[in-house]
């Protein structure tokens, strides 16, 4: 009777202390990771968008588009094209379009963001281009040097393709790379300078542009034919 008394108590022990045990909080508790609160950029008062993975690239052969797999590609092979002449993109993926200059330059300039940072001059895995951020960015997560400055150079901000694909680019951060323009076969500027069509016509042979590069971004308009980088967005609301 008291070895089994004995047992039953020594029994009852070991199981109140491992039910204690497996309630213990840790004692230094991870902090939440920062999130952005919204990944949409505001390109007018009441339009917000979001940016596609990557520029427009074409396959003429095929007639296929497609996005870029690393938002930081330049270049293409295999009969694939990234400068593309100047046309109404808003029909070749369903639901996104290209922006006019009016809401590039809304983006660039007038937007109100949490952190305070509408773009900055970057180098991304070693190519240079301009990051753009999300209204909603929190600087927690990963705050940017000489923001806001159209005169800083690319390697104000050098950042891996490791921090961006594991925390910068969930967030909602956008990456614009310097991939230069075409005029015919030949190619001018890639490296330094990126080139972007807006959706906004000049005329029935030339249509605006934007561009950045070293120290300077600005709009201006170019014929048609010339091959320049296209991004597109899609609507959030």
């Amino acid at each position: 009777m008291k070895n089994t008394l004995f047992v039953t108590i020594l029994m009852f022990a070991v199981l109140v202390f491992s039910c204690k045990k497996e309630t213990t909080e840790p004692v230094n508790p991870e902090p939440p990771i920062p999130q952005s609160s919204n990944k949409w950029f505001s390109v007018t008062d009441s339009t917000k968008v979001y940016f596609s993975h990557g520029n427009l690239q074409y396959e003429a052969l095929s007639d296929i588009w497609k996005f870029a797999e690393n938002q930081w590609d330049t270049n293409v092979g295999d009969g694939w094209s990234n400068l593309l002449n100047w046309r109404n993109y808003d029909s070749v993926v369903d639901n996104y379009r290209n922006m006019t200059k009016d809401e590039w330059l809304y983006v660039l300039e007038t937007r109100n963001t949490n952190s305070g940072t509408r773009y900055a001059k970057a180098q991304l895995n070693g190519i240079n281009g301009m990051i753009l951020l999300p209204d909603g960015w929190d600087n927690r997560i990963y705050e940017l040097n000489e923001i806001n400055i159209y005169t800083a150079d690319y390697p104000s901000n050098v950042i891996d393709s490791t921090l961006w694909e594991s925390t910068m680019e969930p967030q909602g951060a956008v990456f614009l790379p310097a991939s230069g323009y075409r005029i015919g076969e030949d190619v001018y500027g890639m490296v330094d300078y990126g080139y972007y069509w807006t959706a906004t016509g000049y005329n029935d042979s030339w249509a605006y542009y934007w561009r950045f590069g070293i120290h300077f971004y600005e709009t201006n308009k170019c014929p048609r034919g010339y091959g320049l980088a296209v991004r597109l967005v899609c609507d959030a609301e």
